[in-house]
C-alpha cells in the first residue's frame, strides 16, 4: 500500500472553483480534507466534473477578501445527494509560509489573525481623513518555529 508524502488535515473551508472548459464561471464548493499536495473538495454542483478536469480553486481563509488560489487536477469523483464528492492533486506543493497559515487558520478558526486595509474604516475628524493606527498582532510561536529557533540558537 502507498503511503501519503504529507499529513492530511480534516477542515471546512468555503470556497470556489473554476473550469475553463465548462465556461460557467466561479462555483461554490467546500475544502473538506486538505494536505500540501492535494484537497477533498465537495463540490456544491449538480453537474458532474470529468475526471482530469484542470480546476482552479480559490481558497476562503478567514473572510471573503483573505483567499489563495491553487490549481490541480481531478483525479477522483462520485456522486453524493445533490452534490459530488472529489479529490484535487495539486499542480505544485503549497510552500511553508501558506501552509503553516493555512494550518494555524483551520486550528484557530474562530479567532481574527489580522487586520487588514480593507477592514480599516477612515474616520472624519474635523474634515480630515485618517486611518487608525494598526493594532500590533502577536500569532503565538508554532511548534516548528520554537524548533527552528531552538536549531538556530548559537552560543557567543
Amino acid at each position: 500500500m502507498k503511503t501519503r508524502s504529507f499529513s492530511r488535515f480534516d477542515t471546512s473551508l468555503k470556497a470556489c472553483f473554476f473550469i475553463a472548459e465548462r465556461d460557467r464561471g466561479w462555483e461554490d464548493c467546500q475544502i473538506t480534507k486538505i494536505s500540501r499536495k492535494g484537497m477533498g473538495v465537495t463540490f456544491l454542483t449538480e453537474e458532474k466534473i470529468t475526471l482530469d478536469s484542470l480546476i482552479n480553486l480559490k481558497v476562503y481563509t478567514s473572510q471573503e477578501s483573505d483567499y489563495f488560489t491553487v490549481t490541480g487536477t481531478l483525479k477522483w469523483i462520485e456522486s453524493y445527494k445533490n452534490t459530488f464528492l472529489g479529490g484535487v492533486e495539486l499542480s505544485e506543493i503549497l510552500d511553508e509560509p501558506k501552509w503553516l497559515q493555512l494550518i494555524y487558520f483551520i486550528k484557530h478558526p474562530r479567532e481574527n489573525h489580522t487586520s487588514t486595509i480593507k477592514s480599516i474604516e477612515p474616520h472624519d475628524i474635523k474634515g480630515k481623513f485618517h486611518a487608525p493606527p494598526p493594532q500590533k498582532v502577536v500569532l503565538p510561536a508554532t511548534k516548528l518555529e520554537q524548533i527552528k529557533a531552538i536549531l538556530n540558537y548559537k552560543i557567543l
